[in-house]
This record gives C-alpha cells, structure tokens and sequence, in this order.
C-alpha cells in the first residue's frame, strides 16, 4: 500500500509514500531523530570541547556564533536552490543527501579532534585545532541544510491538511531527539574504549543519523514538477547576488497571513533565546544562593541541578509535543481572502475557490481513496478531534454543547500569553525566595510552551502554503484588465537593475510571480521563515556579548570600597572564626573578598589567606597521591574494569585541584602582586605562585605540566632575585623559598642536585647568621631550617644508596619524599 500526496499541476510523477496511510507522518518526519540528535550533543559539548583541544577562550565565541550565521545563509541557500532542482530523486533529497554525508565526515572530524586531546593534551599543532575547528563548522551547516531540505519535503509530500499532524510528528522527533542526547551524554560510554566520551558520542550520532534517514530513500518517492529550470551558471558573483535578490522579491509577494506569521516568529525568539542561552545556569545560581551561600564558585551540585532543569524543560516538551495534537480542536485555519503583502498588485488569494478547483479536477481520481481514508478505523484513530457538529437545532442553543477544545492557532496564542507570564517569575519571588522546586517547575512549564513553539509556526505555515492560490481581479466598471501578477511588481528602478544584470535574475524573478502556487516556493519561503528565527538569535548573542563585556568589577567597584572599610575585619574575623570550625573553603571565600580590596595585605591576613587555600587544596592533593597509589596498584593486578572507574574517579579530584589553583592564581596575578609594595610581600606571593603552579604540575601531563613547570620555575625565580637583595638569609619566608624551590627541583625538573645544592646553601647560609635572628623569628626560621636538613639527608641517601644511574635513582627518593615533602611545605608556608 502507498500513500499519494497532493495533486500538483504540470506534475511528471506524483508523490508516494509507500505503506499504510497513518505511517505517513512518521516515515516523513523520521529524520528530524538524528539531526536532532547531533544538535543536542553540539549544544552540550561544543564550547567545552575547544576549550579542551587548546583554542582561545574568544575564538571559541566566535566559532559558537557560525550556528547562527550558517543557519542565516545556509537555509535559505538550499531552500533556492532545492526549488530549482531537476534531480530525478526529487528537489530535496539530493540535498538532504548532501547534508547527511557532510555532517558524517564533520562528527568524524570531531571524534578525530577530541581524541587527540584525550591522547596528547591540549592540541598543540594546528592540525588538531583546524581538524576540531571544521567538525563544528561542518555540522553546523550540515544540519542546517538537512533542516531546510525536511521542512520543505513535508510541504512538497502532503497536502494541507497533513501538515498538522506531520509537523507535530516533526516536534516529537526533535523533542525525542534533544532528550536522547542529554541522555546518552550523561553515560560512560567510554568504558573499555580506546576513545573518549565525545568521540564515542559522535560516532553514535552517525550511524542514528543514518538509520533516521534511511526511509527517505527507501520509502519514498518526491514530486517531480514540469517546467522547472536549474539557476543557470553565470559566474559565482553573479548568482550569490540573484539569490538574495530572490529572496527579497519572495519576501515582497508574500501574502499578509505569513508576513504576520514571520514577525510573531521573529519577537517570539527574540524572547526564547536568553531562555535557551541561559536558563540551565539561572537555575544552577539558584540552588548555589539556596544551599551554598558561603561558597563563591558554582558546586558541582549546581550544575547537575541546571542540567536537570534542562531535563525537566526536554521531557515536558516530548510529553506535550504527544499529547497536545490530539487535545485540539480541527478546524479551517485559512481565510477565505488574504490581500498580497506587494501593494503594487491587486491580487486576491482565496484558499476556498482554489481548493474548489482542484477538488473538481481531482474528484473522480481520489473519490475512492477518499472512501478508503474515511472508512478506515486507523485513520480516523490518528486524526486530532474533529467538529461533529450539531444534532438539532434545540441542541446548538444549549452553551454546553458548543464547548469545543481550542484550535491550534488559539491554543499558540495560548502558549505565548503562557511564555510571557513565566518570562516574569524570572525576575520575581521564585529567585528572590531561593526556591529550587519553584525554578524546576517554572522549566516543567516552559517545556510546554516550546512544544508549540517547534509544532504550530510550521504547521500553520504549511498550510498556508498549500493552501493559497491567486485570484483575478476584475475592473470595477465590468470591463477586463490584464491580471497585474503576471506583470514585474517591481519599480523603474529595479526594471532597470534586471536589465543590466542580464536573464538569470530574470528567470529568478519568474518564480516569485504570485500566480505560481507558494508550495512550488517551499524551499525558499522556509528559507525565509528561518530567518525570523536567526536574526533574533544574532540580535540576542550581540546584546548579551555587549552587557558580558561591560567590566562589572570596575561598575561595582566604588560600592564595594565604599562596604570595604566596614566589612574588612568582618572577613578577617570570619576566617578566623572558619578556621577553628575547620571550614577551610567558607575561610578561603572570606580571605578572598579581602585580598581583592587591591590593597596590601597585613602580615595576619597574608598567612591566613596562606593557611586557607593549603588546607582547601592540601586534602585533594592528599587524596589524589592516594587514589594514584591504588590505580597503580590496580593495573599491576591488570583490572582493567577497576582502573577505567579509578581514572574517571582521578580525573575529577585533578579538576578540582586545577580549579582551586587557578583560583588562587588569578587572586595572585590580578590583586595581591601589583598591590604589594614591601620586599616581603613580593617574595611571599612570587612562592605562593611557584606552589600552586607547582602543584598544577604534578598531576598535569604533556604541554600542560612542561607550561605549569615553566611558570612555576618563572615565579620562584622572580621570587628568590627578590629575596637575595631585600631579606637576610634567616628570614621565614626567604628559607620557606628555598625549601619549596628545592621540592620543585627535585620532584618536578627531576634534578636530585640541584634541589641538594639549592637547600644546602639556604641552610648553610642562615646557620652563619643564626645569632642575628630575632626573638619572634627564631621558632619558625629554626624550624624550616630543620625541614631544609631533613630532606637533604633522605635525599643525599637515596643518591649513595642507589644502584642505577642518578638520573633514575631519583624517582624513588621522589615519591618517597612526596608524603614528607607536604607536611614540610605546610608548616613552611604557615611559618612565613
């Protein structure tokens, strides 16, 4: 059994879907999975993963920005030149073709790119980069083009009165689609691989693209239109500045109903975008001032929360895209006249006459599958709620019985009245009482009114375009006049402009004559249509690069100094107080708002800013040697299975280690280095730098350890040239230096002698000087020292006691030494 579509005149083959009736809409909209699919993964891994291959954190903004770009140009693009093919397959699936096989090659790009990361670190040929760079770009367009090309097979394949159902088969797929992404992305499947969780992700994506598209191919076969010509070749200049003048003819001879239907598209997602942009971390900042006020950065909690949200907001959305097109009223959604949008002409559109006509051309060739459709018990099983009319006239008086569920265009109008009001909660009691629930909920309701963002536009629109056809307008005094749409509606100016720019533009404009029927146009009007939705989008990403731009610390910064002189001994008072409850993370938050005053610190606040950030870190590092210890010892066992869980386990306490380095080290670079005036302090923030770049090191690999290496060995430099002319040798802080540059040398360069001759000479320089040290000095200064004499007898030890040459008899005394050096760097640095 097949299914034929609607009648088109002068047809060469008509269109066929093959198998039962209600399997139309399905089979049709199938595709809508995968691109999906692939889409949601972008969304969600995109920015993340050219962060991670090395690219800058700008260029990553602007790579983001060709989703909105391609979908500005490529849409309406392949929807010219789809309407103007005379492939055999049909006027979308060559492009539909096209698009599946670029995205294949972009997702293996993006698999390559990501796995190279995963192997070497950060990218570090351009290769790498460019490779990941044109995966993104590659299915950005490529999906863009397989949009396109769906949305206007739908209009090509049904008539009017499917598009409804077909359109909201189309929504139940992308919603389907979105929700199996963040699904799929949420699992390990990496485990046991020799690939990363991207690259997995990209390969499952390919083959669902696939097999979501196999159907078209199979199951059906397109229109083929006589009389259509292909855009004629001549020159590139030439035909890109056709194409957009086609487009703007098109836009002119639109009818009134879809420009309205364009401009409530365009204010609609000017609104949606922020939602979509944002609304995951909004709800992320609301569980962190709900649960974690003390905390300055986002939990990991807090983010699970935000993706959850986006959970919510998919599953409402795919529950709602089902329920809702049988809960709606079926009613005609087409005027019985529409004036064009060109008020150049006179021309009448009138959907009823021309259905008319055709019904009475068509009525003896589909009288019988009428019949067939009619009697049909799944047929009218997948039909939305129909009108049954009244029974008698006693009946249509009674108010109940005129009750009718709201058409789809009542129940849109509904949806935004809805989207509206909840835009509201945004600014109102839901953040303002930290109320998580409240938020969820607010996502839940979203989620409904995006289902019929994605279903009704299109829907409507469809109909529209198969539904409309000229009428020809007579002179009021009886008497006949040419019909003016078969005559250019252009000015003096633009007759002008087509004669210079020769036939091509001319054959172009043909087209856009009224007289021919819109869904001939369908490529190029979905085009158009995709464009109310991207330009919001640009004016959206513009406006909010613009306020991200604005220095928000240099906005606030006169409140906060005005708050400072007030709130300074407060923060100290509370570190202290952090301290003995042994709450170092709530410490460190209190010591930061301190430090960020841009003002030298005291000798107090300096050590404990000092004590709050070694304990923070101090325990992940604790635990990061333990979890590499039982990793080691795992895979010597050959555990395969253990060790996968142990590397996943590995890998989040480094992310928290690099976190609270990175943290510390912007404090260091932007507040506390440019602000320290005396030879102490300098020397002071110059170690803390070389420390936590240090410790970035010890678990970094590749490019990433050599550059935190280099940074640190750069900073404790700095510090000692310092150190040498401005603090005598028994000096705190000059010997905690010397005792944290000589762990440097010898547990990340691997040099065992000079880590020796470096704590060697600081030892041997203050014990010349000892009798010079002050009261207050004395414990700490003789304590370091006693450190310094400590590691150099384990380390002189290991180098006699050795076997093998130097160079790999450091390695023992290295991870020896890993659980004494800590404890002498604490009490090193707690000193000073």
């Amino acid at each position: 059994m097949s299914f034929e579509g609607p009648i088109w005149d002068p047809l060469i083959r008509s269109p066929q879907i093959s198998g039962a009736r209600y399997l139309r809409w399905p089979i049709l909209t199938l595709g809508h999975l995968g691109s999906h699919f692939v889409w949601s993964i972008l969304n969600a891994r995109a920015a993340l993963f050219l962060m991670r291959i090395g690219l800058a954190k700008s260029m990553t903004s602007v790579v983001l920005m060709a989703g909105p770009l391609s979908g500005l140009l490529v849409q309406p693009i392949v929807g010219i030149f789809s309407d103007h093919c005379t492939s055999r397959w049909g006027r979308r699936r060559p492009f539909i073709l096209g698009g599946l096989l670029l995205c294949l090659a972009a997702l293996l790009s993006l698999a390559i790119a990501s796995n190279l990361a995963r192997i070497h670190g950060p990218v570090t040929s351009t290769f790498g980069i460019i490779l990941g760079i044109v995966g993104i770009l590659g299915i950005d367009i490529s999906v863009n083009t397989l949009s396109a090309a769906h949305r206007a097979l739908v209009l090509d394949m049904l008539s009017a009165e499917d598009q409804d159902m077909a359109n909201a088969w189309a929504t139940r797929f992308s919603n389907l689609g979105s929700v199996l992404g963040y699904l799929v992305g949420d699992l390990d499947l990496s485990n046991g691989l020799d690939l990363d969780q991207l690259s997995v992700l990209a390969l499952c994506a390919g083959v669902l693209l696939v097999l979501t598209h196999l159907t078209l191919f199979v199951l059906l076969e397109e229109p083929l239109l006589a009389g259509i010509q292909p855009i004629p070749h001549t020159g590139f200049y030439r035909v890109i500045c056709d194409l957009f003048w086609h487009l703007y003819h098109t836009g002119r001879s639109l009818p009134r109903s879809i420009l309205d239907l364009f401009q409530i598209q365009f204010f609609s997602w000017l609104a949606w975008f922020p939602i979509l942009y944002y609304s995951s971390s909004w709800v992320a900042e609301i569980y962190h001032a709900a649960f974690e006020q003390a905390a300055r950065e986002l939990s990991e909690a807090a983010r699970r929360t935000g993706s959850f949200a986006l959970m919510c907001y998919a599953l409402t959305a795919l529950v709602a895209s089902v329920v809702l097109p049988w809960c709606l009223h079926s009613a005609p959604l087409i005027p019985a006249a529409d004036s064009s949008a060109t008020p150049e002409t006179n021309t009448v559109w009138c959907a009823e006459e021309a259905a008319e006509a055709v019904s009475l051309k068509t009525r003896d060739s589909s009288e019988s599958l009428q019949e067939m459709q009619q009697s049909s018990p799944k047929s009218q099983a997948t039909r939305p709620i129909t009108d049954q009319g009244y029974a008698t006239q006693d009946e249509a008086r009674l108010w109940y019985r005129r009750l009718r569920s709201p058409t789809m265009p009542e129940a849109w109008l509904a949806s935004q009245v809805l989207f509206g009001t909840s835009l509201l909660f945004f600014t109102c009691p839901i953040y303002a009482n930290h109320s998580v629930n409240g938020s969820l909920v607010l996502m839940g309701t979203l989620g409904l009114c995006w289902a019929m963002t994605l279903w009704a536009p299109y829907a409507i629109l469809g109909i529209l375009l198969n539904s409309y056809h000229p009428k020809i307008v007579s002179e009021p005094e009886g008497g006949q006049r040419r019909d003016p749409t078969l005559e250019s509606t252009v000015n003096e100016n633009e007759r002008d402009h087509l004669s210079e720019t020769g036939q091509s533009r001319l054959h172009l404009d043909s087209v856009v004559d009224p007289s021919t029927p819109l869904r001939e146009q369908a490529g190029t009007i979905m085009g158009l249509h995709n464009w109310s939705i991207v330009i919001p989008q640009l004016i959206t990403s513009t406006i909010s690069s613009l306020f991200l731009r604005i220095d928000t610390d240099r906005f606030f910064l006169q409140n906060y100094r005005l708050s400072m002189t007030q709130s300074r001994e407060d923060s100290v008072y509370l570190a202290k107080l952090a301290e003995q409850a042994e709450r170092y993370e709530e410490m460190v938050e209190n010591m930061k708002r301190v430090a960020s005053s841009n003002q030298e610190l005291t000798v107090e606040e300096r050590n404990l800013l000092s004590v709050a950030y070694k304990n923070v870190i101090g325990a992940r590092r604790a635990s990061w040697r333990i979890v590499s210890s039982i990793e080691q010892k795992e895979e010597s066992k050959g555990n395969e299975a253990q060790v996968q869980m142990i590397k996943v386990y590995r890998e989040k306490i480094e992310s928290e280690l690099a976190q609270i380095c990175e943290d510390i080290l912007k404090v260091l670079d932007t507040h506390l280095i440019p602000s320290a005036a005396s030879g102490e302090s300098k020397v002071f923030y110059h170690k803390m730098k070389g420390d936590y770049h240090r410790y970035l090191a010890e678990f970094a690999t590749g490019d990433k350890r050599k550059d935190s290496a280099d940074k640190s060995l750069e900073s404790y430099k700095a510090a000692s040239d310092v150190a040498v002319t401005e603090l005598p040798p028994t000096h705190p802080i000059r010997l905690g230096l010397a005792l944290n540059f000589s762990v440097f040398y010898y547990e990340i360069l691997n040099s065992p002698d000079r880590a020796c001759h470096l704590a060697k000479q600081a030892f041997d320089d203050a014990i010349a000087e000892l009798d010079t040290l002050s009261e207050e000095s004395y414990k700490d200064s003789t304590l370091i020292m006693q450190l310094l004499r400590d590691n150099l007898t384990l380390w002189t030890s290991d180098m006699q006691d050795a076997e093998k040459p130097a160079e790999g008899s450091a390695a023992p005394a290295t991870e020896s030494t890993t659980s004494a050096a800590p404890a002498a760097e604490a009490k090193g640095e707690e000193a000073a």
